[in-house]
């Protein structure tokens, strides 16, 4: 109803309003000069501050999901190298172990021997 009168092509509808938002949010080029009709053409003066301030929170809101999907990906390749680490490092001496145990039962077989 905010536009709707004005351009009920674009804003007539729930999903077409949800569409034309959509296309201004991801910078579509046949909508990036819909504020100035509205304004100018329409007489809507809160056209320009209302456009102005949805690219700003729709560009933040998408800026903070590009960086959630980052860190999680970031966060998830930290844990398996972690885990990776961790055990690297309950392998290690279980091997020195092992290599004491091979040098000590040679050592056993050329005593008795």
């Amino acid at each position: 109803e905010f536009f709707g009168a004005a351009r009920p092509q674009l804003f007539g509808t729930f999903a077409a309003a949800m569409f034309t938002m959509w296309q201004v949010m991801t910078g579509d080029s046949a909508y990036s000069g819909l504020a100035k009709p509205l304004l100018y053409e329409d007489g809507i003066a809160v056209a320009a501050p209302f456009f102005v301030s949805y690219g700003f929170v729709a560009g933040v809101v998408m800026t903070n999901v590009v960086i959630a999907i980052l860190l999680d990906a970031y966060l998830r390749n930290t844990a398996a190298h972690s885990a990776e680490q961790s055990n690297a490092s309950t392998r290690a001496p279980l091997s020195e172990r092992l290599w004491l145990l091979r040098r000590v039962l040679r050592a056993g077989r050329t005593q008795v021997a």
